[in-house]
């Protein structure tokens, strides 16, 4: 796999090459072999390319991909990713109004995008972190 890739993310189609559904097999195709795995008790697992992971459902279906610098994301033409967290969640906000504070981070159901849990859901009150998350998803 390259050292940084350009990646468009297709709201519940695509990050870049990788299509929601795909197999495991059909992605490491694509990638490369994954740096390490991770099974889980539920069936589902996860490869990690690095910066990229890859999530499968029990079915063994691709269901989510998790990007970190320094792959470049666009997403319905913004660049997330090395922007201050404060930035983003506002962005997102505009974007979705609909966006969800959970447990393991934000979610917006329009977009299907995850910010990581390290992300304040609440920026109004200005950045209280300057740094940018850390983790996309979809």
């Amino acid at each position: 796999m390259p050292e940084s890739l350009n990646l468009t993310v297709v709201p519940y189609v695509s990050v870049g090459p990788v299509r929601f559904g795909m197999t495991r097999p059909e992605v490491r195709q694509l990638l490369g072999e994954p740096f390490r795995t991770y099974d889980y008790p539920d069936g589902s697992c996860l490869d990690d390319f690095c910066d990229l992971e890859v999530e499968y459902a029990p079915d063994g279906a691709c269901a989510g991909v998790f990007v970190r610098e320094p792959h470049r994301v666009e997403v319905l033409g913004y660049a997330p990713i090395g922007r201050p967290a404060h930035e983003v969640v506002a962005w997102l906000r505009r974007e979705d109004p609909g966006l969800e504070a959970r447990e393991d981070g934000l979610f917006s159901p329009r977009l299907g995008i995850k910010l990581g849990p390290e992300v304040d859901p609440y920026p109004e009150a200005g950045p209280s972190d300057p740094r940018p998350p850390s983790r996309w998803g979809t």
